[in-house]
């Protein structure tokens, strides 16, 4: 009761002090309770990381898997492993939220294959998959990430939001405050297309298929695309179309139990 009181408090003040962002709160919590809760539905029946890895090479003429033995990665994960040790202690954003090894793996492995001059993530928490991310855009020389996030209420922002992303890796990277739903739009309007995107934010139904759909007419030829916690609902699977994809599937996150994520690489602009 206490934690509602609090929470309650803090809406109201953000009425008064930022009426942008506390609209944005509002339809969050609404579409939040609308939409039925995780768990695995059926929906998907997910490969293993082989097999996922054999294909994703063979579209991108890349061999992926080489890419997951590289020496930087490897140091990485000690970095973002020491980064959370010491500090997640003290955030006010819950490590649940952090995406889990296999997917942020993943995410590396793509994003040293694909080269995106333009990457854009939704949902950051303490930052783990944009440090895989910008790791990998490093290692390539080029481009950049835009993350986009809504932290808790009450968060430290500048304290909590990121803290596993190095100082060293953080020129390529642009933190966005905000829904995807407000935020996103403004994003492609700047940067116009986009080769990666990975959507790890509110995950309902809803708003899964208004990310894809936003982002689906710029995403170019061959772009990644990887969405985490699809298990709920059918946004990802509606994505597994010729019309949309080359090639699609599910993976098993590694420590997240019954949880998957998708990836899909795109046969063309929609």
């Amino acid at each position: 009761m206490k934690r509602h009181i609090t929470n309650f408090t803090q809406l109201l003040n953000l009425a008064l002090k930022n009426p942008s962002e506390f609209l944005d709160r509002l339809s969050v919590i609404f579409e939040a309770r609308i939409n039925p809760g995780p768990g695995d539905r059926g929906y998907y029946q997910p490969i293993m990381v082989e097999q996922a890895l054999a294909r994703l090479s063979s579209i991108l003429r890349s061999n992926v898997k080489s890419y997951l033995e590289e020496q930087r990665l490897q140091s990485l994960e000690a970095e973002v492993a020491s980064r959370l040790n010491t500090r997640a202690s003290q955030s006010s954003i819950r490590g649940l939220f952090d995406a889990d090894r296999a997917l942020a793996r993943i995410c590396y492995g793509l994003c040293r294959a694909r080269k995106p001059r333009i990457a854009i993530e939704t949902g950051v928490a303490h930052g783990v998959t944009a440090a895989y991310l910008l790791e990998a855009l490093e290692a390539n020389g080029e481009g950049m990430l835009v993350s986009i996030d809504l932290p808790p209420l009450g968060a430290d922002r500048d304290r909590d939001v990121g803290l596993a992303v190095p100082d060293r890796l953080r020129r390529r990277w642009h933190l966005r405050f905000g829904t995807s739903r407000r935020v996103l739009p403004e994003v492609l309007k700047s940067h116009g297309l986009v080769d990666m995107f990975v959507h790890d934010s509110l995950h309902t139904y809803r708003n899964m298929h208004r990310e894809f759909a936003t982002v689906a007419p710029h995403l170019t030829p061959g772009a990644i695309l990887i969405s985490d916690d699809i298990e709920s609902n059918t946004a990802f699977r509606e994505w597994l179309t010729p019309g949309h994809l080359i090639d699609g599937f599910a993976m098993r996150n590694s420590a997240k139990a019954g949880l998957l994520f998708g990836v899909g690489v795109t046969a063309k602009r929609a």
